[in-house]
């Protein structure tokens, strides 16, 4: 976990009196376990998920969230899975903003290594990947995609943790900084 990162987002929020709710995937639950290890969490923190299956977002999310975010054709080729995973992470930061009422919200998806995928996805896709969503105060929703140089799960559980946090942080710091 980056506490580092996570108490400079908490100070962020709690100075605003600002609230995040979390949706992820691949990171399996440390990027909401960061934020919650953060100094006065319960004033920031509002809520957390982590679906890491189809099946799990079946039996998570209602319906017009599941048809936006697609089923199995989304397994065709590498290209098409990392796009789905885009918008997994846009769809599902503006779904749990709104359903939470929280400020702003960060969703993560990607896939920590592709030697689980099937070849044809492994054929585009040489390295685990994630992408990570910021909703805003006024409704944008900003993505942001990092590709890894390697295939360690959970090396990559932790990088991309980081990442969705020091993501979450510019969302932040330049929103704050454009209202000026």
């Amino acid at each position: 976990m980056n506490t580092d990162v996570a108490e400079r987002v908490g100070r962020l929020l709690r100075a605003k009196k600002e609230s995040i709710s979390v949706a992820e995937g691949t990171t399996g639950g440390l990027i909401n376990a960061s934020l919650q290890s953060a100094e006065r969490a319960s004033r920031f923190v509002t809520c957390g998920i982590s679906i890491y299956s189809i099946k799990g977002g079946k039996g998570l999310l209602p319906v017009e969230v599941r048809r936006q975010l697609g089923g199995t054709e989304n397994y065709r080729n590498g290209e098409v899975y990392m796009k789905s995973k885009e918008t997994f992470a846009r769809v599902m930061a503006e779904y749990m903003k709104s359903q939470v009422g929280t400020s702003w919200a960060v969703a993560e998806s990607g896939a920590t290594t592709v030697n689980s995928l099937p070849q044809q996805m492994r054929d585009t896709l040489t390295n685990g990947f994630t992408v990570v969503g910021v909703a805003r105060p006024d409704g944008q929703v900003l993505t942001f995609t990092k590709v890894s140089t390697h295939n360690d799960r959970l090396k990559n559980m932790e990088e991309f943790t980081t990442y969705a946090l020091e993501a979450l942080e510019q969302c932040i710091l330049s929103y704050e900084a454009s209202k000026l």
